[in-house]
C-alpha cells in the first residue's frame, strides 16, 4: 500500500522510519509551568535530560514538546515530582501538532465569533483517556484569556467564563482516569465528560450558539503510523480493512432523519432509492455498532485490541466525520486526525467530506 501511494523510494524511506525506535516526548502543562525551558531546568534537577525541540516545524505545530533523551526515567515517568505537579504530560509531538490545529483555528475565528458573552465550547470527540484533552486546555485557557506565554497560573482560580471542554468516547472504560487526570492539570472545572444523548440534542439544536466553536475527531484507524510504538500492530493489520466498504445498513427513522437532516450529507442526484443510506445519523452515536472502536493511540502494547470486528476503517471514519459536522456552529472548526499515513484513511476521507458537504 505505501508503494502504491507514495512510490517504491519513499514507501522504502517510510517503512524504515517506522522501525526504528520512538522517542520519548512530553509535553509541557502551560497552566502550571511557565516555559519549556523551566521544565528542561526541573527535569535535570531529577537526573532527566531534556531536549527542548528546536526544528522550525515541530516548534510551529508542538510548542510544547520536550524529548526526554535518555528514554524512560530510571524512576519511571509517575515517579517524577514534576509529573505529580502536573508540569507535564507524555505526549507525542504528532499528536501536539493536531491540537494546534484547533486551536490556531479557533484563534482565527474567535474575532469574527467574539468571547466576552459565551465560553469558547470545544468537543473532544473521540477523546479515548483524555490526553488531547489535557493538551487542549493547556492551550485554550491562554488563547481565551489573553494570558502571556510566560505568565503561570492555575485555571482552578478562574472564573467559568472562559472555555469548556466536552468529551466523548463510546468506550466509558477509557475515561476512567481523566477525572484524575484533569485535577493534576488544573482543568478540571473546564472539562466535562457528555454522552450520545447530549450531542444528539446539540446536533439537533436550532440556536447556533448551542453548538460547538470546535470539533475534533481523531478518529480509530488502522494505526498505520504508529507502528514504531506499537510494533506488534505488524501481525494483526487487516489490508482490506483500510479500504472503503460500506457498512451502514438502511435507516428509516424519520425522527432521527430531522434530527440530523439540516446539517447532514445531502442526497445524491438522481437518487430515489437505495439499501445504503447516506443521509441518515448514525453510527457515531450509535453504542451497538461503535463499541468495538478503539484508537491506535492507546492499542495495547501486547498486540491485542478490540478492533478485529471492524469492517473499514475509511467507512466508519466517514461516518463518524459527517456526523460530527453536525455540532458545529456556522463558522466554527472542525479537526479530522488519525495516526494511520495511508491516504485511504486521511486524503480520501477528507475529500469524500468535503465533497458531500460542498
Amino acid at each position: 500500500r505505501l508503494i502504491e501511494e507514495r512510490g517504491e523510494a519513499n514507501a522504502a524511506a517510510l517503512a524504515s522510519a517506522l522501525s526504528e525506535k520512538a522517542p520519548l516526548t512530553v509535553r509541557r502543562n502551560a497552566l502550571k509551568c511557565d516555559s519549556s525551558e523551566k521544565l528542561a531546568r526541573a527535569l535535570a534537577a531529577e537526573d532527566v535530560a531534556a531536549r527542548v525541540s528546536a526544528g522550525k516545524e515541530t516548534r510551529r505545530g508542538a510548542p510544547d514538546a520536550l524529548a526526554l533523551e535518555g528514554g524512560r526515567p530510571r524512576a519511571g515517568i509517575f515517579g517524577l515530582e514534576t509529573y505529580r505537579l502536573g508540569w507535564f504530560e507524555v505526549q507525542d509531538a504528532g499528536s501536539q501538532c493536531v491540537v494546534s490545529a484547533v486551536t490556531q483555528g479557533v484563534e482565527e475565528t474567535c474575532s469574527r465569533r467574539g468571547t466576552a458573552d459565551a465560553p469558547l465550547k470545544v468537543l473532544d470527540a473521540c477523546c479515548g483517556n483524555g490526553g488531547k484533552t489535557l493538551a487542549l486546555a493547556s492551550r485554550l485557557s491562554r488563547l481565551s484569556s489573553g494570558a502571556r506565554e510566560d505568565e503561570a497560573f492555575d485555571d482552578a482560580t478562574r472564573g467559568p467564563e472562559s472555555y469548556r471542554i466536552d468529551c466523548f468516547d463510546v468506550d466509558a472504560r477509557r475515561l476512567r482516569h481523566l477525572a484524575a487526570a484533569t485535577r493534576r492539570a488544573g482543568c478540571e472545572r473546564f472539562a466535562r465528560v457528555v454522552t450520545k444523548l447530549d450531542l444528539r440534542a446539540v446536533a439537533s439544536a436550532k440556536l447556533e450558539t448551542n453548538k460547538y466553536d470546535a470539533v475534533l475527531v481523531d478518529a480509530p484507524c488502522s494505526s498505520a503510523g504508529a507502528l514504531r510504538r506499537f510494533p506488534s500492530l505488524r501481525w494483526e493489520m487487516e489490508e482490506a480493512k483500510t479500504r472503503f466498504r460500506d457498512t451502514e445498513p438502511s435507516r428509516s427513522d424519520d425522527s432521527e432523519r430531522r434530527a440530523f437532516g439540516a446539517r447532514g450529507v445531502p442526497a445524491r442526484r438522481g437518487k430515489t432509492s437505495s439499501t445504503r443510506d447516506e443521509d441518515a445519523p448514525p453510527r457515531f452515536y450509535d453504542d451497538c455498532n461503535q463499541s468495538h472502536l478503539v484508537d491506535g493511540d492507546v492499542a495495547s502494547a501486547s498486540g491485542r485490541s478490540d478492533r478485529t470486528s471492524v469492517r473499514s476503517f475509511p467507512a466508519t471514519q466517514w461516518g463518524i466525520l459527517r456526523d460530527a459536522a453536525a455540532l458545529v456552529r456556522v463558522g466554527g472548526v472542525l479537526v479530522y486526525a488519525t495516526c494511520s499515513v495511508l491516504r485511504s484513511e486521511n486524503e480520501d476521507v477528507a475529500a469524500r467530506f468535503g465533497g458531500a458537504f460542498r
